[in-house]
């Protein structure tokens, strides 16, 4: 025994991976067939239907129930539960070594691993199509992802556990560019105002009292900070609570280091059930801002050294569940509007190198290699998927765009989330200056 579970040598458990295609064969992951109780697009709790791509990010959930209705492998990983191009980008990291990886966590899960690849490549097919690319374009963008999320793979299988969870894709040659460093003055910095991004406590509208805002806040992070480990709640209490401000459907912290020209900035997102919880299953953690934490936690390689969770009262008397993150410095945004055919498929495969070592180090990589083999047999079939889910998600966006027109979105539930309920989470990330 080991860790808690059976031990399985290195050649039983690429056996374990390659007995799975008896029940699972890689080709039928090309296949797609709308289940015969499918949602109509109409009620799908959709975030954006402005055009096919941005009805493809909000479709989260529609996606996964999609899945949940077609074969599936036992090969289970933690799920980011919303791979799409979009929620891959480069960043600073801690140590400030440039890296690429995923940055999208709300919906993470654990569950097959294929889940996560599928929605990678559909987006890039429907991302592809948005920029007018031919079908040979489209199908070499989501075979280059498909087949780097299998090199990856292979390399990590190979590799010792400890390599293999330290293993992350460097990007240290990436131009720095826009980053949300702050503006400082002479005294005590606030955050400047800049509305709807960015809204000071004390400029809210409504009965919202600063008062009250910023003793819920700071107590917050006095409270997450036994959710760190020891060392860095140490490094927490270095740090005092200054500022805030709203910023969409978040809070955002200004904390001081060693004086006012040592900025923090800290995010307090709301946190939710997983859009894959109705069927993966519900998340065993007590809180779903644990849930979010412990899913990043787990499948990123350069993790944020403030990242914990609480639970928060708002002063309408709301308990909300929270997860709290630095605001870390973007290297600029993934522009998928201007990308040429090259450049998306530069993109794909570094997505699909992230996307492999972060399920490497919560899954199996020796079982998911087995499964996926050395040929191109399950890319060949992923990318057959990516241009069949694109058809269906070119479908469900018209129909939903023709219902809107209707005002038949009006009539749903009270509790179905409306397109537009939710926002693209790396828009959250306004530029966020300090000034006196």
């Amino acid at each position: 025994m080991s860790g808690g579970s059976t031990y399985l040598s290195l050649r039983d458990r690429l056996a374990k991976g390659k007995a799975v295609r008896a029940q699972v064969p890689r080709s039928v992951h090309g296949e797609w067939r709308p289940p015969a109780a499918r949602r109509d697009p109409a009620g799908m709790p959709e975030r954006r239907a402005a055009s096919a791509l941005g009805f493809f990010r909000g479709g989260a959930y529609a996606m996964a129930a999609d899945l949940a209705a077609s074969p599936r492998t036992s090969l289970w990983t933690q799920l980011c539960g919303d791979a799409h191009l979009g929620n891959f980008g480069a960043f600073a990291a801690p140590g400030r070594r440039v890296v690429f990886d995923l940055d999208d966590f709300d919906e993470t899960l654990p569950g097959p691993f294929e889940w996560d690849l599928k929605r990678l490549v559909a987006s890039l097919a429907v991302a592809g199509r948005e920029r007018g690319f031919s079908d040979s374009q489209r199908l070499r963008v989501s075979t280059a992802a498909a087949r780097a999320y299998r090199d990856a793979m292979w390399r990590l299988a190979r590799m010792g556990a400890i390599d293999a969870w330290y293993s992350r894709v460097d990007v240290d040659d990436v131009a720095r560019n826009g980053t949300t460093l702050p503006r400082l003055a002479a005294g005590e910095p606030r955050i400047v105002s800049d509305p709807p991004r960015i809204t000071p406590i004390e400029q809210l509208a409504g009965e919202d009292d600063p008062d009250a805002v910023a003793q819920m806040l700071s107590g917050s992070i006095q409270r997450y900070g036994s959710t760190l480990p020891s060392h860095r709640r140490h490094l927490l209490d270095r740090l005092r609570y200054v500022h805030a401000a709203r910023a969409t459907d978040a809070w955002v912290v200004l904390m001081l280091g060693r004086d006012g020209g040592d900025p923090v900035f800290l995010q307090l997102k709301p946190a939710g059930p997983s859009v894959l919880e109705p069927f993966l299953g519900t998340s065993h953690y007590p809180s779903h801002g644990q849930r979010v934490v412990e899913g990043q936690r787990r499948m990123q390689a350069a993790g944020d050294v403030l990242l914990g969770w609480d639970r928060i009262t708002a002063p309408d008397g709301i308990t909300r569940d929270v997860f709290i993150r630095q605001l870390w410095d973007p290297l600029g945004s993934i522009s998928v509007e201007t990308m040429a055919p090259r450049a998306m498929r530069r993109h794909a495969g570094l997505c699909g190198q992230a996307l492999a070592r972060a399920h490497a180090r919560a899954g199996d990589a020796v079982a998911i290699a087995g499964y996926i083999g050395s040929g191109d047999a399950l890319p060949r079939a992923l990318a057959v998927f990516a241009e069949a889910y694109a058809d269906q998600n070119q479908r469900d966006s018209e129909a939903l765009r023709s219902t809107a027109g209707t005002g038949a979105l009006a009539n749903l539930p009270p509790d179905t989330p409306r397109p537009g309920a939710r926002i693209a989470h790396r828009g959250e990330r306004a530029d966020l200056h300090a000034s006196t």
